[in-house]
């Protein structure tokens, strides 16, 4: 069976037997392709939230950076905050790359 995906991960961290899995964007500027691009981001994300619900040592970054994902970020953000998500929204991370260093420090080193 073949399958076609429009969004991959781009890198995996293990942290203390945990899987970081990394989605790196940076969407700048207005456009029918830049668009397109931050909708499949939803849809990824959406995605990952679903996976949490069964795994334990699983998490997710999402570092979005650029004007249009600034611009974007509360749509991302709106997921997580359904209530099918609650128990698992620390799980997932969605912000810039500052915002990631702080999250990862949060949840692995502090």
């Amino acid at each position: 069976m073949v399958t076609d995906y429009s969004e991959d991960f781009d890198g995996c961290q293990i942290i203390n037997n945990s899987k970081v899995y990394i989605n790196l964007k940076c969407v700048v500027g207005k456009g029918g392709s830049q668009t397109r691009a931050l909708r499949e981001v939803y849809w990824f994300i959406e995605g990952q939230l679903n996976i949490l619900k069964s795994n334990n040592n699983i998490y997710f970054a999402n570092i979005l950076d650029g004007d249009e994902c600034h611009y974007s970020m509360n749509k991302y953000k709106y997921l997580t905050l359904l209530p099918k998500y609650e128990s698992i929204k620390n799980k997932i991370f969605i912000g810039d790359l500052k915002g990631y260093f702080n999250w990862l420090n949060k949840l692995f080193y502090y």
